[in-house]
This record gives structure tokens, C-alpha cells and sequence, in this order.
């Protein structure tokens, strides 16, 4: 596991520069994830195991997302993409999941009103012998009105979209700005692993775009900023892996310090 951890960490100097840089290129848009977590076995589960010989394990991983005064509103949505670095390890279910929501409570009542309008109109001529001709008109109206009330589906908006990324390596949440949901603060994703019973410790690719527009009179959406981590999992309870996690995590920092200073 340490070998494991001095190559990883050797890759990541150049990584770690790059990744300091981009966050320090854009001031309107801060995250942050928690460096390490504790992985929850959750034993097996026969109906989610895809893998043979293989066992769940369950983290949460908390995201905060700070934006500067004023370009809160210029930022409509962020996306989370977190992918397991582990080849024999894949994603068997993850919270939240793809939800909608609408700003009207209950179904709506629909009326509609209508009024119907009949007319009918007789005319008729005869003629009797020695008499002459005679002519009768005989005219109705019939004049109705008709309400309908029905129930009608309230319209439903995109809140929260999430999946599988890379062959169920990894996994994606997006979460949209709306009337009813912010975008600042933390929020908590779940996600649950199947793993090989030998599992004792993997490192997390985490992603983070903040989407939006670069001022609020503009419609042109794009990519305002793109924030990478990297997370260590151990297995809980586990005091050497958990050793080796928060050991990767000081080296993660003081590579991050030094790609600021240079």
C-alpha cells in the first residue's frame, strides 16, 4: 500500500501545480470536498453484487461550493464526478438520485366554461281552394352554459441529475439553481461500492464544474470554473489503512503548498 501511495504521489507533483493554478484562475467560484473518508462496510448484498467474492462498502462525501458577492446568480448549476482508481472496484448505488420538483403544491384546477347557443326556425306556405294562400313561422332558442373543472399535472423542473460514469467506475451528480434549492453551502453524496473482500484502502478522482454565465444579462452559458481532488478512502477501523490515508492527505497538501509558492 505505501509503494502504491510514493508512485501515486510522484505522478501528482505536476498535478497538483496544474490543479493549485486553475483554482487560484477563477475568484467567483470556490469548492471543497473532505480529503478522506472512512468506508462503511456494509457486508453482502446479494441483490446489488455484480462481482464475484465481493462485499459493499459505503461513503459520504460532503461538497461545499462558495461563491463570491454578486455572481451567486450567475451561477446556475455545478456537476461532482467522482471516479474509483481501483480496476476491481465498481459503483452499485448512489444518493441523491435524478429528482424533479415544481413550484406548485398540489395539482392545479383547471376550469373551463362554455355556452351553447340553438336556434331553430319553422316556415311553411299552404293554399286551400277558394281561400287563398297561407303562410306560418314558428322559432325556438335554447340558450345553455357548461362548466368543466378537471385536475391538471403541475409541470415539473430538473433539480438534481445523477448516474455511472466509465462503466460503473465512477459516478456523476449535477445539481440545478431554482427557486426552491441553493447552490452554496455543503451537500452530502452517497455513493456505495462493491469491492474485493481483500479491499482495504483506493483513492477518489473528484471533478467539480461550476456552470453558468459570466454576467447576469448574458445568456451564453459555459464552464466558469473546473476544481479537482483527490480523496482517500480506507476501510473503517482499519488503523493501518487509515494511517496511510491521512499520510497521503498531508503529502497532498504540502505538494499543493509548494505549487502555490512556485
Amino acid at each position: 500500500m505505501k509503494s502504491f501511495i510514493r508512485k501515486t504521489l510522484n505522478r501528482l507533483y505536476f498535478f497538483a501545480a496544474i490543479v493549485s493554478i486553475s483554482q487560484l484562475c477563477y475568484g467567483q467560484v470556490a469548492f471543497d470536498v473532505n480529503p478522506v473518508v472512512a468506508a462503511r462496510d456494509l457486508g453482502q448484498t446479494s441483490l446489488m453484487s455484480q462481482l464475484p467474492n465481493s462485499r459493499m462498502v459505503e461513503v459520504q462525501l460532503d461538497v461545499s461550493a462558495l461563491f463570491t458577492p454578486g455572481n451567486a446568480s450567475q451561477v446556475t448549476e455545478y456537476t461532482v464526478r467522482m471516479v474509483s482508481r481501483h480496476d476491481d472496484v465498481q459503483v452499485a448505488d448512489f444518493s441523491p438520485r435524478t429528482e424533479l420538483q415544481s413550484e406548485i403544491l398540489g395539482a392545479m384546477q383547471v376550469t373551463q366554461d362554455a355556452d351553447k347557443l340553438r336556434e331553430g326556425a319553422i316556415r311553411g306556405f299552404g293554399g286551400y281552394p277558394g281561400v287563398g294562400t297561407v303562410q306560418g313561422y314558428a322559432y325556438g332558442h335554447d340558450n345553455s352554459h357548461e362548466t368543466v373543472v378537471y385536475a391538471k399535472k403541475t409541470s415539473l423542473e430538473l433539480s438534481t441529475a445523477s448516474g455511472t460514469l466509465e462503466r460503473r467506475k465512477g459516478v456523476y451528480f449535477k445539481v440545478k439553481q431554482s427557486s426552491q434549492n441553493t447552490l452554496e453551502g455543503a451537500r452530502p453524496f452517497r455513493i456505495v461500492f462493491e469491492v474485493p473482500h481483500t479491499w482495504r484502502a483506493d483513492l477518489l478522482d473528484v471533478s467539480i464544474e461550476a456552470i453558468g454565465s459570466d454576467h447576469s444579462s448574458s445568456k451564453r452559458v459555459r464552464v466558469l470554473s473546473t476544481q479537482k481532488f483527490v480523496v482517500a478512502m480506507y476501510q473503517e477501523f482499519d488503523e493501518h489503512a487509515a494511517a496511510v490515508a491521512y499520510d497521503y492527505m498531508r503529502h497532498q497538501k504540502r505538494l499543493a503548498s509548494y505549487a502555490q509558492a512556485y
